[in-house]
């Protein structure tokens, strides 16, 4: 069994993959148990220490007030299937021909090590969960669909100039890392990423690349998307798995 000690509110409770082993009391028809998969689908405690976040309960109650439990506009839809996944990061409302509507998803993640943490996708089984939470609360007229926001790969290439004394190789795979972190907001991360819905801000990214341990000055910075999608209101962008970094010491650390 689990720790019954109860979570932070608004953390989404999971039970670990392989934590159950057997039945709490034994049966003779069952040989043994595996647990191949994490748990899903847990909702997190409601936060009543503030207004933001979808699982405030003041937010909750104020919607209810406001909306009746209905969809009336297309920041219901959002904030609906919001509640009825809290691992969503970014949900988006694209209103179609003839009273169709089509949500726009993007999932979250707790970190990087996770499958698909930086190719964010929710799966079948979350979107029909979404899709069941909203169809009750519209009308029978609208067309309803959800789907993964398309992927647009962005590439970053820069030159920077580093200290002497820094370890090269090292610093190329942990600022790879730290910009695959940093372009992929829905991770959760202490550290500074871009904004979701904004295009990426050169001048940020250069502050971010010199903040790193090691790094004198950025000399040369550049982006390239390498996957073109079909509509921008319909995608997201996502890092390049390896990106160009150029790293060059500077004599005496100076640039």
């Amino acid at each position: 069994r689990v720790s019954t000690v109860g979570l932070p509110a608004g953390e989404i409770p999971q039970i670990d993959a392989s934590s159950i082993s057997a039945t709490q009391n034994k049966w003779a028809q069952i040989a043994s148990i595996t647990q191949p998969f994490p748990s899903f689908g847990g909702l997190p405690a409601e936060n009543r220490n503030s207004y933001g976040g979808y699982s405030s309960f003041y937010r909750r109650v104020s919607e209810r007030l406001n909306n009746k439990d209905r969809c009336v506009t297309a920041i219901d839809l959002v904030d609906m299937a919001h509640s009825a996944r809290m691992s969503l990061f970014y949900a988006k409302a694209i209103k179609g021909k003839g009273g169709a509507v089509r949500i726009g998803l993007v999932k979250g993640y707790s970190n990087a090590q996770l499958p698909n943490a930086f190719r964010p996708v929710v799966d079948a089984l979350e979107q029909g969960a979404i899709v069941q939470h909203i169809a009750c609360r519209t009308s029978a007229m609208t067309k309803l669909s959800v789907f993964n926001l398309k992927h647009q790969i962005v590439r970053i290439s820069t030159t920077l100039l580093i200290d002497p004394q820094a370890n090269a190789n090292a610093m190329e795979k942990a600022i790879n890392q730290q910009l695959r972190v940093y372009l992929s907001p829905w991770i959760h991360s202490d550290l500074p990423q871009r904004s979701l819905t904004q295009d990426i801000n050169q001048s940020e990214l250069i502050q971010f690349l010199s903040a790193q341990a090691g790094v004198v000055s950025v000399s040369g910075l550049s982006l390239m998307v390498c996957v073109e999608g079909d509509n921008d209101d319909e995608s997201i962008l996502v890092s390049h798995q390896q990106h160009a970094i150029t790293l060059v010491t500077v004599a005496g650390g100076q640039a």
